[in-house]
């Protein structure tokens, strides 16, 4: 039908007007002609509630909150808890999943602490029984540190630094502990030796030289995700639960980073994700958002009709640039890049 109108239209424009509708939909079929591809029970997964996204050099993994699956581009492969084996998944409800740099997948989880698998010789650990004091119950962020420190968020119990040592060989970790009640919803770093921390109760700057805290916003300003880029020097973005997304730039100290409001949505924002001119932003509502950050124009990331859901979990984009969209209740989704 729209083929047929469109053919139509093109016998009753002038020459002159054919040559710049034809170059117009060519454009709009491009853009809306990347191919989106849904995953969900039926396909193998082993729940349509998404939480978490990260892949290595073989596989995607996705967080689920029933369970682990591992996903080859064919089929998916499932771990789940297993009460009779110490060799499993401690919880099946999964809030955040991450590769360290030694290829160790960290599985944080919603109650049961936080979990580290290797996938070259398929053993589960449980960091429990490699700390020197006890982590919290619920983990919602994990990040690694050019040091190779590890931190993770918490859920009301602040951030925990795990310092990596080793006593007659065997490996451990030293714990510090700070801000102590805030719910801790990412972490980054940028440049070398500066660590970001969103908070739902603002931004926080930990200056690794100088062992020092700072806070950079308001207490007010509930973070749901502060996003290094990579590609962009001097500048990280941040989403809120106030429906709006942030860039926060310096020129040469980071301490005095100021932010400026680069976008504001009827619908709060949870995840935010680079994608070479743009800032794909998931929302709970609205579903994903495509934001130029030249122009600050918005629109759909595809036609909203491809969609099955407005509730967005998780944004992922792999090494060969595809995008993977992490639902709440609809499953998984691939936007082919």
């Amino acid at each position: 039908m729209i083929l047929r109108f469109f053919i139509i239209t093109l016998i009753n424009i002038s020459p002159s007007k054919l040559i710049t509708t034809l170059i117009l939909f060519l454009i709009s079929n491009l853009l809306y002609s990347q191919e989106l591809l849904h995953y969900d029970l039926r396909n193998g997964l082993s729940s349509s509630e998404i939480t978490s996204i990260c892949e290595n050099e073989h596989y995607l993994w996705i967080a689920t909150e029933d369970g682990l699956n591992r996903f080859d581009g064919h089929r998916f492969k499932i771990y789940k808890t297993n009460t009779q084996s110490n060799n499993s998944l401690k919880n099946n409800n999964i809030e955040v999943l991450y590769h360290d740099s030694k290829g160790l997948l960290w599985i944080g989880y919603k109650t049961g602490g936080v979990d580290i698998y290797n996938p070259k010789t398929e053993r589960f650990l449980h960091l429990n029984d490699l700390v020197t004091d006890k982590i919290p119950n619920r983990i919602i962020s994990i990040f690694e540190d050019s040091k190779h420190n590890i931190w993770l968020g918490s859920w009301e119990e602040g951030v925990y630094k795990l310092t990596p040592k080793e006593f007659q060989n065997q490996e451990f970790f030293e714990i510090e502990k700070s801000h102590p009640g805030c719910i801790i919803s990412s972490i980054t770093e940028k440049p070398q030796g500066y660590i970001w921390i969103s908070t739902y109760s603002g931004l926080l700057l930990y200056i690794t030289k100088e062992k020092q805290w700072k806070r950079m916003t308001a207490t007010d300003k509930a973070i749901t995700q502060i996003l290094n880029t990579k590609e962009e020097t001097n500048r990280l973005y941040y989403s809120s639960w106030d429906n709006a997304i942030y860039k926060l730039e310096w020129n040469k100290d980071p301490q005095y980073a100021n932010s400026e409001l680069l976008y504001q949505n009827q619908s709060p924002i949870y995840r935010i994700e680079s994608n070479k001119k743009e800032l794909l932003i998931g929302t709970w509502g609205k579903g994903v958002l495509s934001l130029n950050k030249s122009n600050k124009t918005v629109s759909p990331l595809t036609k909203n009709e491809y969609w099955g859901t407005t509730f967005i979990n998780s944004i992922y984009k792999d090494q060969i640039g595809n995008i993977w969209i992490g639902s709440y209740g609809k499953g998984l989704y691939k936007l082919v890049g």
